[in-house]
């Protein structure tokens, strides 16, 4: 009869515990996001361009993530303004933020380091152990969208040389010239970028124009998927950044001069 209610009494205190969890779902009002993110499933936040960003503001002594992915994307994850960590999302999962905090207001912020041929990220929400969502009172005044190529999405940044084969584990957009100027005049940013993209000519391609190159991906919500078509009224930039290029003049045959001009323009 003792082990019986020493039994019950350690499922309810079990159960106790869990129910003090609270789970935020990703539409919360509380909760930031900056990019090209699709909320057709109000459920969730879905993603694939490189640089997209989450942040959200919580009293709570311990904070999770749920995540899912369709590859294999790589994340910088701030919590008050410490160092980053590096997160990998494979398959769904639930990732622990911080535990153990203090009382006081704890801030999270997640960036996407890989591009959109890496898969779509999906947020799902946030574990709470108790406490209470706040708003995020950090709105940038500025806004900066970046549109490029490898050097925009921040390919290769973390490699030890030059000469390292390209891993998604190596591609930082965060450490990419875009969020870098961003930040040093405290702007958002869009990033709508494709390593191996030009203006009408893509890396290594046998024609002069690729069938697809930026100015057909442009107008996407993701980079890899022709739908849905980006609402341009969602987000309007202050700056405009185009640095493209490098791509259509790296390899032969090089586009005609008036061709790229006119791309270029368009």
């Amino acid at each position: 009869m003792k082990l019986f209610c020493v039994a019950l009494i350690f499922l309810s205190l079990s159960f106790a515990g869990l129910a003090q969890q609270t789970f935020i779902a990703a539409g919360n009002p509380n909760i930031r996001y900056v990019g090209r993110v699709d909320f057709s499933n109000p459920q969730e936040a879905r993603f694939d361009w490189p640089g997209v960003y989450i942040q959200f503001s919580f009293r709570s002594s311990e904070c999770s993530v749920k995540m899912s992915d369709t590859g294999r994307n790589y994340y910088n994850v701030i919590v008050d303004n410490n160092p980053a960590k590096v997160i990998e999302v494979k398959s769904d999962t639930t990732l622990l933020i911080g535990e153990k905090l203090g009382p006081q207001i704890h801030k999270v912020q997640i960036f996407k380091r890989t591009e959109g041929n890496q898969g779509i990220g999906i947020f799902k929400g946030i574990l709470l152990d108790g406490g209470e969502m706040l708003p995020w009172k950090d709105i940038p005044s500025r806004k900066i969208e970046f549109i490029g190529n490898s050097i925009t999405c921040g390919y290769g940044t973390e490699a030890k040389s030059k000469d390292e084969h390209w891993k998604p584990s190596t591609e930082n957009n965060f450490q990419s010239y875009a969020p870098i100027i961003a930040r040093a005049f405290n702007a958002d940013y869009h990033i709508i970028a494709h390593s191996g993209q030009g203006v009408v000519r893509n890396y290594g391609d046998k024609q002069k124009v690729s069938a697809l190159a930026m100015p057909g991906r442009f107008n996407r919500v993701y980079d890899e998927q022709e739908q849905p078509v980006w609402n341009f009224k969602q987000w309007i930039p202050d700056l405009v950044v185009i640095n493209l290029g490098t791509n259509d003049f790296s390899t032969q045959p090089f586009p005609d001069e008036d061709v790229f001009r006119k791309g270029y323009e368009n």
